[in-house]
């Protein structure tokens, strides 16, 4: 009976991690700040250079103080490392951070993903930290005409240059990055489009449908070996400080046998048509995702319930108990028949 019994709870339990093992591989979130606070979590993900350091006043990150010149930035301690030929490698990611621009001439803020083989020394007093081999999403508050900007208020894609391949200007969307304001941003990349996208809104509450920047780039084959991401800013010739007041990283990874061609940067979305059937596609891939996801947590709730019913049942079984048997006398009484005097005898 106790061998039966230890095979069959083997058996579920063996069931329940096969069940949430894929769960548990597929998603995996690298950090997550919604404040900012001296503790061993925060020492052990997140690192802090230049002028960087946390305001104990509000709970966020000071990247540049109030002085002439400042520079800082954050960094992860864990690189991420995206690879389409190792499949336990393969992510995407997204990330959100909220910052304040204080007004005056600065060099704004920027998210930058750095080679993993590249000295964090060399990002040093250099605008955005932005240097040869170093993606960055720019939120520049300084027209710098040798760089080519449009305004002092937009948001550029800067690979390995200060000279951004796409850009946006802020105020198209009704936003100013240095008015001191918390702004909050998403950054956003799909590993089966190879698109970067990068969000911005005034309100955090709700995440922009449309992203004001939207570009066609292979990490995989920017940063062969890994690379970290951060958050840095310069404040040039103005005292105004920058600051980080939250942010966090999630890595996502993407079944191998659900990847796709690359898109080709050369084709051009026009009118309507395209983008409801793309709507749809979303729409179908989330349900069928959705059912994915219920039929498995189903699973795991009714074999949880077969288990815990199993131990309760063996809990209740009865057991049947030997009795010690007893020896018992048995006498035996002889009967002695004998004829009655009385009774007639039929033969006479």
């Amino acid at each position: 009976m106790a061998i039966v019994s230890t095979s069959r709870y083997s058996t579920l339990l063996l069931c329940l991690v096969l069940c949430f093992l894929p769960l548990a591989t597929r998603t995996i979130s690298s950090f997550s700040f919604s404040k900012f606070e001296n503790d061993l979590y925060f020492d052990s993900q997140i690192a802090l250079y230049g002028d960087a350091q946390i305001s104990g006043n509000d709970a966020s990150v000071r990247v540049t103080r109030p002085s002439l010149p400042s520079f800082g930035r954050i960094m992860s301690r864990t690189p991420i490392t995206i690879s389409p030929r190792n499949p336990t490698k393969v992510v995407s990611f997204r990330s959100y951070f909220s910052f304040a621009i204080s007004p005056g001439n600065t060099d704004g803020l920027a998210f930058f993903m750095v080679p993993k083989d590249l000295l964090a020394e060399s990002l040093n007093h250099s605008s955005f930290g932005v240097l040869p081999g170093v993606v960055a999403v720019e939120f520049d508050t300084f027209e710098d005409k040798s760089c080519k900007d449009p305004n002092a208020n937009h948001i550029g894609l800067d690979i390995g240059s200060l000279v951004s391949v796409a850009y946006k200007d802020a105020s198209e969307s009704k936003l100013v990055l240095n008015s001191g304001e918390r702004l909050h941003c998403w950054i956003d990349y799909d590993l089966n489009s190879r698109r970067l996208e990068a969000r911005l809104s005034e309100s955090g509450v709700v995440k922009p449908l449309d992203p004001l920047i939207s570009y066609h780039i292979n990490l995989s084959e920017t940063f062969g070996r890994g690379f970290f991401v951060g958050i840095s800013s310069s404040s040039r010739n103005t005292t105004r400080a920058t600051s980080v007041y939250s942010w966090s990283l999630e890595l996502k990874r993407i079944s191998s046998f659900t990847h796709s061609q690359p898109l080709d940067p050369r084709i051009v979305v026009q009118g309507t048509e395209q983008k409801l059937v793309r709507c749809k596609c979303d729409y179908l891939l989330r349900t069928l995702a959705g059912m994915i996801l219920g039929a498995a947590c189903g699973a795991m709730i009714a074999l949880l319930v077969l288990f815990v019913w199993s131990m309760l049942e063996n809990k209740h079984h009865l057991v049947l108990s030997e009795y010690p048997v007893y020896p018992v006398e048995e006498g035996y009484e002889r009967i002695i028949v004998s004829g009655d005097k009385g009774t007639p005898d039929p033969k006479k």
